[in-house]
């Protein structure tokens, strides 16, 4: 979104980023919950999910956010890291695996869903 900003100017980033989050909102399950968790990151919640249910979701993200056309900059691929709750498990410690899993998957192409358990 950085690129999206400097190009095209925060307006423009604040309507992609509306546009993204209207994708995940759309294509969510019933029982999950997304919220932007700062500047380009969101966090979505999968409670009572497994791994590969998560991951199938996520994936699902990814292809819809690839093949969309974004109202004024065309297209824009996303990457997710995805992990699951563990016994003894802080919020933060989840965060932080989620995000190694995502800081991954951009640093190896880009457009990637990675799990980091």
């Amino acid at each position: 979104f950085k690129n999206v900003n400097d190009t095209y100017g925060h307006q423009i980033g604040d309507e992609v980023l509306i546009e993204f989050a209207s994708i995940l909102q759309t294509n969510l399950r019933k029982t999950d919950y997304v919220g932007r968790l700062g500047g380009e990151e969101f966090i979505v919640i999968c409670p009572e999910s497994t791994i590969a249910e998560v991951t199938d979701l996520m994936e699902v993200f990814r292809e819809k956010i690839e093949n969309h056309t974004f109202k004024s900059i065309k297209n824009k691929t996303a990457s997710f890291g995805v992990t699951i709750s563990k016994q003894g498990d802080s919020v933060d410690s989840l965060i932080k695996r989620a995000d190694k899993a995502l800081y991954e998957a951009k640093n190896s192409g880009r457009n990637k869903v990675l799990v980091n358990t």
